[in-house]
């Protein structure tokens, strides 16, 4: 099968630049190839099956890789408003979520799914599923595709297989790796990012399942390199939520790893101090056990109690200022230490990816083989909970079509 572009992925990022390309240029032939026997699989969970796809608050400082600069371009151009606008095109508004996040109006994934399929086939897209390429060649007239069951020629490809993170049900599968391995391109070790994480439960277990909204801090090797504020969920092997999510990627580095946590974010240590001595003298009558009652969750006060060895049938008169201030002590910098990542099929995204050095950060076209192309996820380049990559895929794939229809109009 010969044809002018072949997108390797059947992703976000790969229908969208199949669209782009199409739009710029109707005469070419552009088809898709996906592993899966459907695509955007990965797509149509994210956002907790809303689809987040893109934040209001657009900033380079949320995207990260060993050369972040390189999607610097590609998000200035192709931007905020260039996402708004080319989901309007395909029938979806975007309506305003929580800290800047953008979600289709319908607030259904599948929704932004069906538009992006329905647009490349109404432009003469074809595509092919259940067609995972195995191997990339180099010839005369371009490059030679293999699959298990078919071979394809095409002037020029796309890589837009993306990463690891989801594991092989929703086709991340690290393909694009191996195939550009194979071509002589070097890669940074991928890591998990946007992901829960394990920690030791000594002090834990008691919370499984106790939803709160605190400050999170990592702490790696006694340095705190990040943190964030929103939901805490406790779990039966560690935390997650918004809140560490957010700042899992700093956990891919350092030997001590840890996360401090403010349960109380919207004081200071002194303010907590003297909120617990008011209530001390207000509610002198009770026994601990309900002291923390319309504070804090019942289990996370039993929690702060049984740290600070104090029983539950103490009566709060009986206790000294100095034993308060240690309470605060832990609602304001409870620490926990990190074992581990909940794994790639648990995360939302790749840390690390193909090496950016060897890509036009303008076109996406690659620097050592003219007419091949990476984007997406694919690429060193991961952002941070909130829209961010999703908006890398919709700024790499323009800057890719745009790239690509430029060099096929000289």
């Amino acid at each position: 099968m010969k044809r002018d572009i072949v997108i390797i992925g059947g992703g976000a990022s790969g229908l969208t630049a199949a669209i782009l390309i199409k739009r710029q240029n109707p005469l070419v032939s552009v088809m898709v190839l996906e592993a899966l026997d459907r695509v955007c699989k990965k797509l149509i969970v994210t956002g907790n099956g809303r689809c987040n796809i893109t934040n209001k608050n657009l900033d380079f400082s949320f995207y990260h890789g060993e050369n972040s600069e390189f999607c610097h371009f590609a998000l200035k151009e192709f931007g905020y408003n260039f996402t708004v606008d080319f989901f309007e095109s395909i029938g979806i508004p975007l309506v305003d979520g929580e800290n800047g996040k953008m979600y289709p109006y319908s607030l259904q994934a599948a929704s932004v799914v069906d538009a992006l399929r329905l647009e490349t086939q109404r432009l003469g897209v074809e595509t092919i599923v259940s067609s995972r390429i195995t191997d990339i060649k180099l010839s005369d007239s371009g490059y030679i595709l293999k699959s298990v069951n078919n071979e394809f020629l095409s002037k020029k490809i796309i890589i837009a297989s993306g990463g690891i993170a989801g594991g092989i049900k929703l086709g991340s599968m690290g393909d694009g790796y191996k195939l550009l391995s194979l071509l002589g391109y070097k890669t940074v070790s991928q890591m998990p990012s946007i992901v829960q994480l394990k920690t030791d439960l000594t002090n834990i277990k008691a919370l499984n399942g106790i939803k709160v909204n605190a400050r999170v801090s990592a702490i790696i090797d006694h340095k705190k390199v990040g943190e964030n504020c929103d939901e805490l969920l406790f779990t039966k092997y560690g935390v997650s939520g918004p809140a560490v999510m957010q700042i899992s990627r700093h956990f891919n580095f350092g030997r001590d790893k840890k996360i401090k946590i403010n349960f109380m974010p919207e004081f200071t240590y002194n303010e907590i101090f003297h909120l617990l001595l008011k209530r001390k003298n207000i509610l002198k009558d009770r026994t601990m056990e309900f002291f923390f009652t319309g504070l804090l969750p019942k289990m996370l006060g039993f929690t702060m109690l049984k740290m600070c060895n104090i029983s539950l049938n103490q009566k709060v008169s009986e206790l000294n200022d100095n034993v308060f201030r240690y309470i605060s002590e832990n609602i304001f910098g409870f620490t926990i230490s990190v074992t581990a990542h909940n794994g790639f099929e648990n995360a939302q995204v790749t840390a690390g990816g193909i090496s950016t050095e060897q890509f036009d950060n303008k076109t996406m076209e690659s620097k050592i083989h003219k007419g091949l192309y990476a984007i997406g996820e694919v690429l060193d380049i991961d952002g941070d909970c909130g829209g961010y990559n999703l908006q890398w895929a919709w700024s790499s794939a323009a800057a890719a079509a745009k790239g690509i229809t430029d060099d096929t109009d000289k």
